[in-house]
């Protein structure tokens, strides 16, 4: 399984996790030299030599190693904001790519695909700010920022290149898929083995953006279920930073559910138990 750790993003699997303790991207610029897209960019290429793609003819005869794709990644930058006839005789590297402007721009589109293909989530997580007071400013400026400017990145990029206006837009969820405001909370834990659960953040909101379509690992269960006479958490290391709760109220009762990052899509989807 593919998991890549900064202190910003994430990547478990088939999720993409944002920690916005880390400031989000404002422009194209800043969202094509991050470094969760390069990351991502190199894990698109690797998926791209197995299938032996005829996409991969972009690099001529050079190796997609990580100078050729800091190349990429900058000539992309300039493309989002200049055209390409712009740049050819003038950028050292931009020529080798921008000769084949058809086959670039289909590398484009699966690049967007590509993203697309991953569950993304955005995390807040911040002591110093009230975030949970203020629900609208965070999810409104910075995760509906997030998903217009990755579509005008994109769309940018292949007008810039091709010279035409897309005459159809598709208002696709580009950005999150979901966010929560994870804070810390003094919840009454009993003594002992409990106390592990004491600092993970509780889920204060949770913005969901419909249709939801996530693509949660298979559940599977082999063997048997077979009783312990030890409390599971007194033999198992739990790291604060990797797992969040969610408060669900279940008639009179207020259960505590902890889940780890890994299956942020299933404690994600307890929103649809709130009202």
């Amino acid at each position: 399984m593919q998991t890549k750790e900064d202190k910003t993003f994430k990547v478990l699997g088939n999720k993409v996790i944002i920690d916005l303790r880390g400031r989000l991207c404002e422009t194209p610029e800043e969202l094509l030299q991050s470094t969760l897209f390069r990351h991502l960019l190199a894990i698109a290429v690797d998926g791209l030599r197995e299938k032996q793609s005829p996409l991969l003819e972009i690099f001529g005869n050079r190796e997609p190693d990580k100078k050729v794709l800091e190349n990429l990644s900058e000539l992309l930058s300039l493309l989002s904001r200049v055209p390409a006839d712009l740049l050819q005789g003038k950028v050292e590297y931009a020529d080798e790519f921008i000769k084949e402007r058809d086959l670039l721009n289909d590398f484009v589109e699966y690049l967007y695909n590509f993203w697309r293909t991953y569950d993304r989530f955005i995390i807040l997580n911040s002591e110093n700010d009230v975030l949970d007071k203020r629900p609208y400013r965070t999810f409104n400026e910075s995760i509906e920022n997030l998903t217009h400017l990755v579509r005008k990145t994109y769309r940018e990029i292949q007008k810039n290149l091709t010279g035409k206006v897309p005459r159809v837009y598709r208002q696709v969820t580009a950005g999150a898929e979901a966010a929560a405001i994870a804070l810390p909370k003094d919840i009454p834990l009993p003594e002992g083995e409990y106390q592990k659960l004491k600092n993970i953040p509780v889920v204060r909101q949770i913005l969901l953006n419909p249709p939801l379509i996530l693509n949660p690992p298979t559940n599977k269960r082999g063997g048997k279920f077979e009783k312990v006479c030890r409390n599971p958490l007194e033999i198992i290391t739990i790291s604060p930073d990797e797992y969040l709760c969610y408060p669900a109220k279940v008639g009179p009762l207020i259960v505590m559910v902890y889940f780890h990052h890994r299956f942020l899509d299933r404690g994600m989807s307890l929103g649809n138990l709130s009202t």
